[in-house]
């Protein structure tokens, strides 16, 4: 029986430090995490020691399984109880939506800085209640927007913010998938825990990227539909719940006539198993993120205009690495200035989908200033 791996980890440059005592609270996504924070750090970085000091999830068995898995002894089925017996400097929250909010609240309060996995939250109000605690708190508060850090989409940022691409005015981003409503029943598919089916679970992450890619421009206002006919049915034959949209797709109207075009399914009759795309084009060249195979694996493809010839330029000065979003967020508990998708981030897409949302309920455009009313 090989020896459970230790839970903490010490950069040698750092090494006279006092680890940071990080918490994992949800032990699906957050197995990545624990995983992730026990990881080296990447050549040349010098990373803060850090222990994952606890865990917690509501689930015995997956509890005690990665528990084991990781040599971490202490195992929390209670989040509060977890907050006053162990004091973390940081929580990881790997939870359903709806408890984002109140466990991010409670841990900012309790002193702790957060790392929470996407959406901020499962409605405005409470992602607003929740940047609102970040904000007083003084803590930091990390919005877990994974594709970001791949490599691809790094690389891809770096092409169109070197100027080369001149004015970007228009993106398309989809996450499409023939059949692929996650975990049948369970909260991802009820929208008062959820807050919505893949516009909130898969198109958090693209309608980002196309932001992100853009230069995060302000997004004015928002003409969508939803559909949820093939889901109910799908959901009706196993005879589970299902009242979200199984699909959703619109336009973002942009500051500067600027656009972002984006559709995001969990089941469609297409035969597209699963599509993943961002295209960003500019008046001088442009970018595509894409998966290969209907897989999890990114190519960034560069393009550009050469006195009207369209070329793929030598992508090596724009190759960046992959990084670890968890070790992007210890970096950050180190260093105040460095960035990261934080609360405010947050709040801005979660704005976005919520607009979204209430589009497509309403049958019309919606400008985002009517959220505020």
């Amino acid at each position: 029986m090989p020896k459970p791996r230790s839970a903490s980890r010490r950069d040698l440059a750092t090494k006279a430090c006092a680890p940071l005592r990080i918490a994992v609270v949800g032990l699906g996504i957050g197995r990545a995490h624990v995983r992730g924070l026990l990881a080296p750090a990447p050549a040349g970085a010098a990373l803060p020691p850090v222990e994952v000091t606890a865990l917690c999830d509501s689930d015995p068995r997956r509890l005690s399984a990665v528990g084991r898995e990781f040599g971490i002894a202490a195992r929390y089925a209670s989040f509060e109880r977890l907050l006053a017996a162990e004091r973390p400097d940081a929580v990881v929250l790997a939870t359903p939506n709806d408890l984002h909010a109140p466990m991010g609240v409670a841990a900012l309060e309790a002193g702790c800085h957060v790392l929470v996995e996407k959406p901020l939250a499962h409605t405005l109000s409470a992602a607003i209640e929740l940047e609102r605690a970040a904000r007083r708190s003084g803590r930091r508060l990390m919005l877990d927007l994974s594709l970001r850090f791949g490599a691809a989409a790094r690389t891809a940022k770096a092409w169109l913010d070197s100027g080369r691409c001149g004015r970007l005015y228009h993106a398309n981003t989809y996450w499409c998938r023939t059949r692929g409503i996650p975990t049948w029943g369970s909260w991802f598919t009820q929208r008062r825990r959820s807050g919505g089916g893949p516009v909130v679970h898969l198109g958090v992450h693209r309608l980002d990227l196309a932001l992100w890619f853009m230069g995060d421009p302000e997004v004015e206002s928002v003409s969508a539909v939803m559909h949820g006919e093939l889901g109910r049915a799908l959901s009706k034959r196993r005879g589970s719940r299902f009242d979200v949209e199984d699909f959703g797709g619109g336009l973002l109207r942009l500051e500067g006539g600027r656009a972002v075009v984006f559709e995001m399914s969990w089941a469609e009759n297409s035969g597209r198993r699963e599509i993943m795309l961002t295209r960003v084009l500019g008046v001088g060249g442009g970018a595509i993120h894409r998966n290969l195979d209907h897989g999890a694996e990114f190519v960034a493809e560069l393009h550009q205009d050469r006195r009207g010839t369209l070329i793929s330029p030598d992508p090596a000065p724009w190759q960046k690495a992959a990084l670890i979003p968890v070790q992007e967020f210890v970096r950050a508990l180190a260093d105040p200035s460095h960035a990261i998708p934080d609360a405010a981030t947050g709040l801005r897409l979660q704005r976005v989908l919520a607009a979204i949302g209430r589009s497509g309920a309403e049958g019309r455009e919606l400008a985002l200033s009517e959220l505020d009313g």
